[in-house]
């Protein structure tokens, strides 16, 4: 809850925040916040309470429509993907009744379909950087002149939907966003199909007789060469097209229109947050992590954990100046099996703090030594800061400074106690 003295002071001419309060309240309006593994939404609802407390400190005034600037704020800054359709529902649940107890006759539950989703946050048939820009003109086809869609009116679709409380209406827009959704389907999908299309072209060109003759040698080697990865899109194919396993693919590009620019890019999240689940590889299908598989390239190990490609995916899905705040075992910043998630992190982000949180019970359905840290998709040079916490009411007991390239020459980072310095200088002697 925000006092009066913090109000009071954010409201004194002479306080930064007081002078920037539109700024900084125009910037709250348009942060895009997701929680891939959202469950029953406790990270988001956080955030939500914290833009909200801050809006209110920036115009006092705001008191008066609580439940308003709480709805707003969900509407446009909060998303959420969860595999499992009950988590979904109660994360629903949680943002409705955060408005209730705010709201003196209780409204209708928010339409947050295409705010808080069901799906598998970490498969997707098609890449984010896939061209989109046939795919009005495949919905368009066979419309008249007048029901013709571009990328904006399919964003503003999705708005009007949200905001929607008529239930003809909301018909009428959902029916409307499924059927854009489809024909974002089919020109994906015809993509793929093209591909494949030209490589059996140009593998048929390599294989043909000359006028004279065979075909060189060199051309039936290249060919042979082709036909191996023709094989594997056609596999490729075959799953994005048929398999079972994509019935639950989550596809950002067009599930959230929000997140695309003008040219239909994907700009990503500001803020990713999540306490992703900790599951053995071996007791997860392979195929269940397409399109995260980081690991392979670098791993020393073939056996890592579920929640390493939630990390690549938040990666993946954040704006070129993203942060993301995860909930991690311990064991991210020093096995072997994350060794390639390590690598990714050094490569393309910057940690910027780790708070030990290992000798706390946190979870009781967990034995998992945890961590609460951060990165930026951008890279800078800050230090590392790590916090060694034994109580939950002083998060700062023990203050640790690293400096990053100890992770990037070592690929490890052991939080520096006193057992642990051994290992320390053993790894930076080793180049370990």
């Amino acid at each position: 809850m925000i006092n009066q003295h913090q109000v009071g002071d954010a409201l004194n001419k002479s306080n930064f925040v007081a002078q920037n309060a539109a700024e900084i309240s125009r910037l709250l309006d348009s942060v895009k916040i997701c929680d891939p593994a959202i469950g029953s939404g406790a990270f988001p609802m956080g955030l939500l309470n914290e833009i909200f407390h801050t809006k209110l400190t920036l115009n006092n005034e705001l008191n008066e429509s609580r439940a308003e600037v709480k709805k707003n704020i969900i509407q446009n800054s909060i998303y959420g993907v969860d595999i499992e359709q009950g988590a979904v529902d109660i994360a629903r649940l949680r943002f409705w009744l955060s408005l209730v107890v705010d709201e003196d006759i209780p409204q209708p539950l928010p339409n947050l379909d295409y705010k808080i989703m069901c799906g598998n946050s970490l498969l997707s048939r098609h890449a984010l950087d896939t061209p989109i820009t046939e795919v009005f003109a495949e919905y368009n086809k066979d419309k008249k002149k007048d029901e013709h869609f571009t990328l904006s009116d399919y964003k503003t679709l999705v708005a009007q939907y949200t905001n929607s409380s008529n239930k003809d209406e909301k018909a009428s827009f959902r029916d409307k966003i499924e059927d854009i959704k489809r024909a974002f389907k089919t020109e994906l999908d015809k993509g793929v199909i093209t591909k494949r299309i030209k490589l059996q072209s140009e593998i048929n060109n390599l294989k043909a007789d000359t006028l004279f003759g065979a075909a060189p040698k060199e051309s039936i080697k290249l060919a042979k060469d082709k036909e191996k990865k023709l094989k594997v899109m056609l596999q490729n194919e075959a799953d994005i097209t048929n398999n079972k396993l994509y019935e639950n693919a989550f596809e950002w590009r067009f599930e959230l229109p929000a997140l695309l620019d003008d040219d239909g890019k994907f700009g990503g999240f500001d803020i990713v947050i999540a306490n992703p689940p900790y599951v053995d590889y071996r007791e997860i299908d392979n195929k269940t992590t397409f399109g995260c598989k980081n690991y392979k390239i670098h791993s020393k190990s073939s056996r890592p954990n579920l929640f390493l490609y939630f990390i690549e995916l938040a990666t993946n899905i954040m704006g070129s100046k993203g942060n993301m705040t995860f909930i991690n075992p311990t064991s991210l910043l020093s096995t072997d099996s994350a060794y390639g998630t390590r690598s990714l992190i050094t490569s393309n982000c910057t940690i910027n703090f780790i708070v030990d949180i290992s000798t706390l019970k946190i979870f009781d359905s967990a034995s998992t030594y945890v961590m609460i840290w951060s990165l930026s998709k951008y890279k800078h040079n800050n230090i590392i800061r790590i916090n060694k916490c034994n109580d939950i009411k002083q998060l700062n007991d023990t203050t640790f400074s690293i400096n990053p390239s100890t992770i990037e020459n070592n690929n490890r980072l052991l939080i520096p106690t006193n057992k642990n310095s051994l290992l320390i200088s053993k790894f930076e002697k080793n180049n370990l």
